[in-house]
């Protein structure tokens, strides 16, 4: 700053005191009048209006995009392109680079005029935050939700082989999405299997399916079952290749003698019997106690003496046990597996 731009400068300033008006009370008292409006104005919207909000919240609906606030969307829409183990740069690298640059503007740009023309500089870089966050908002409030689960797979299935297709059928019908997940369609009791491919052999994998370590329950597979499943496994070698298995897009039409909804009719006790093997047989046996706890006697007759609570039990699940909601076991086959266990000697 030469002396001629310093005169200048002090000039302006005098000048502003004259002609300006005083904090106390002249502005203070119309930020304190400005503030009381904004108050009563959101005290009539939170009374008469109410807040907005969506239907509850329903873990079965696959379809649904989550998305947040209005001012979280820039970063919701930035995560977008930050995925998996890359989220933290996304969260915290990019915004807090962003937060600095802005903060170190007044250092890079030093001229004395106020005006935004004056001051290229800084000008065209909040500009440019700005718009870049206007549309990240944007975007995030309008992007088209993403392709469903069952979509996704149908197309990546022809990147298996047969018989890893074969084994993924092996994985759907003996449930064990039901404690496994993969690329987030299963359960949360055992580990992940995302890139279980890359991470254990055919042997190991073999010898575990066959030898199971609790709580993982036994399971019995025809060799050329175990062949076929170890195969699917193999090919999970990474979130961006691996197939997970289909949710099932609706209950499950009761079949093998199971009385249709709403029928009365009593169930039949061995289809009844097949269905609960095929979904809680792994753990519970025959009825009898694996890894959960046997299915008849005085204390489970205790704890489970209704329908409604046997019910609440599977719907729920507990510390150990998933929960199996009705996309996965429908009413119908709850009801038979239900009958199967009051048929089991008390």
């Amino acid at each position: 700053m030469n002396a001629e731009e310093r005169e200048e400068y002090w000039k302006r300033a005098e000048q502003i005191k004259r002609n300006g008006v005083p904090f106390y009370p002249d502005v203070l008292y119309k930020d304190a009048i400005m503030a009381l409006l904004v108050f009563l104005a959101v005290v009539f919207l939170a009374v008469f209006v109410g807040v907005p909000s969506d239907a509850p919240a329903d873990p079965t609906n696959t379809s649904y995009v989550p998305r947040p606030e209005w001012y979280f969307l820039s970063l919701f829409q930035l995560l977008k392109y930050f995925p998996g183990e890359l989220e933290w740069v996304g969260v915290v690298v990019v915004p807090g680079a962003l937060v600095v640059l802005a903060l170190a503007l007044p250092f890079f740009d030093r001229r004395l005029r106020r005006h935004p023309l004056d001051r290229p500089l800084a000008t065209t870089v909040v500009t440019l935050l700005v718009l870049a966050v206007i549309a990240l908002g944007l975007q995030g409030a309008f992007s088209p939700a993403p392709p469903t689960v069952q979509g996704a797979v149908a197309e990546n299935t022809s990147n298996l082989s047969p018989l890893a297709r074969t084994g993924r059928q092996v994985f759907q019908d003996r449930n064990c999405s039901t404690c496994h997940a993969i690329k987030g369609v299963g359960g949360t009791v055992g580990p992940d299997l995302t890139t279980v491919g890359q991470r254990l052999s055919a042997a190991w994998l073999v010898t575990h399916v066959q030898s199971p370590t609790p709580p993982m329950p036994a399971i019995s597979l025809s060799n050329d079952e175990l062949m076929s499943l170890t195969a699917y496994l193999l090919s999970l070698k990474s979130a961006d290749t691996a197939v997970p298995p289909n949710p099932p897009a609706q209950p499950a039409q009761a079949s093998g003698g199971v009385a249709p909804a709403g029928s009365t009719a009593v169930p039949d006790l061995a289809a009844a019997k097949a269905k609960f093997d095929q979904t809680c047989g792994g753990c519970h046996p025959g009825g009898q106690a694996g890894v959960g706890p046997a299915l008849h006697g005085a204390q489970f007759a205790s704890r489970m003496s209704s329908d409604e609570a046997i019910i609440k039990q599977v719907r729920n699940g507990g510390r150990v046990m998933p929960a199996f909601p009705p996309q996965q076991l429908s009413d119908d086959d709850l009801k038979a597996i239900i009958s199967y266990i009051r048929s089991l000697p008390q």
